[in-house]
């Protein structure tokens, strides 16, 4: 195998052949720069196994669980298990005895056959690790999925994620994340449906993944129809004004709506109102309600102060900023009637 003086693959990470370390977590593709933590573009990799492309990303490990023992007598708690990853030990989370583990390996190996039993109408595009939310994800973008909207200018991009948490006692969970190009903001929602996982106790089969596409499908379809909606209704500046000082319960400032208010965020978000929201000069970002809900969602994706991009990333795929877009999302539907 051709290698340099140092020993790293000279050949190309698509070669059949090629070493994972060659591999780099800089994504390629430009429409998916939002991805953070240990990420790594897997729909040109089919050839490798699962735990070269974990090893990419720093998940080759299992979980392992030990029962709580209280220090000072030694007394054992077997229904109280601490997991920790293996190798490095690092802590994950507490959880009843009766959770058992998804390792990383059984969810990447999960995910691809979610992929192949959606006959080809999915890709693993993208997988991820976060090691401080201590996430993992894998995601593919709905290609397959076209837009009725024709507003000049300005795209969106949705990518289906599925995600382990492993710090807390959730199932496997899907999402989609509605990326704007224009401005890269970024909205996510929860794929909606009878369950949120799939059992690993038989066979993958399409019947089995159809309603999980078909439900992400409705959720671009109902986002659409929103972004449509939110564009051709205009709205005034006491309007905005209003809701914002409502989200953030400034009752102070919704006494005095003339005057500056008190709160930093409210006067953060009045401020891109009026004037610093991205793409400002967009016919479809003037003075309605799309500009005032793409105002929320870019605060929570570039100005909301977080530990770091990647624990924002971790908090707008199914924590705190997801949930906070769509509240404010909601408020605006329910305030302009759409």
């Amino acid at each position: 195998m051709p290698t340099t003086t140092s020993g790293l693959c000279t050949k190309e990470p698509t070669d059949p052949e090629a070493q994972a370390s060659n591999w780099t977590s800089n994504l390629r593709r430009e429409d998916a720069k939002f991805f953070q933590g240990h990420k790594l573009e897997t729909h040109d990799k089919t050839h490798a196994s699962t735990k070269e492309l974990l090893t990419s990303i720093h998940a080759n490990w299992t979980v392992e669980r030990e029962s709580l023992v209280r220090a000072s007598n030694g007394r054992a708690f077997p229904q109280i298990q601490h997991w920790y990853e293996s190798g490095s030990g690092d802590v994950l989370g507490q959880f009843g005895s009766i959770r058992t583990p998804l390792h990383p390996e059984n969810f990447i190996d999960y995910f691809r056959k979610f992929c192949i039993a959606s006959e080809k109408e999915i890709s693993m595009d993208i997988i991820g690790f976060d090691p401080v939310s201590k996430k993992i994800y894998a995601a593919s973008k709905l290609t397959n999925y076209v837009s009725d909207l024709e507003h000049v200018g300005d795209k969106t991009d949705n990518w289906m994620i599925t995600t382990v948490n492993y710090m807390q006692p959730k199932s496997i969970q899907t999402f989609v994340w509605h990326n704007e190009l224009i401005c890269l903001n970024g909205m996510v929602r929860p794929v909606q449906g009878e369950q949120n996982y799939l059992a690993q106790t038989k066979e993958i089969v399409y019947a089995d993944i159809q309603p999980y596409l078909h439900n992400a499908i409705k959720t671009c379809e109902a986002y659409d129809q929103m972004k449509d909606r939110f564009i051709n209704t205009p709205i005034s500046n006491d309007v905005a004004f209003n809701v914002i000082r409502t989200f953030f319960k400034d009752e102070e400032g919704l006494e005095t709506p003339t005057k500056e208010s008190k709160l930093l965020n409210v006067r953060k978000l009045e401020q891109l109102w009026l004037m610093d929201c991205i793409d400002n000069n967009e016919a479809t970002r003037q003075g309605n309600a799309f500009r005032l809900q793409q105002c929320f969602t870019q605060w929570t994706s570039h100005g909301r102060k977080a530990k770091s991009d990647d624990y924002r990333f971790s908090q707008k795929l199914g924590g705190s900023l997801m949930r906070m877009d769509n509240r404010a999302t909601e408020l605006i539907r329910e305030v302009v009637g759409v």
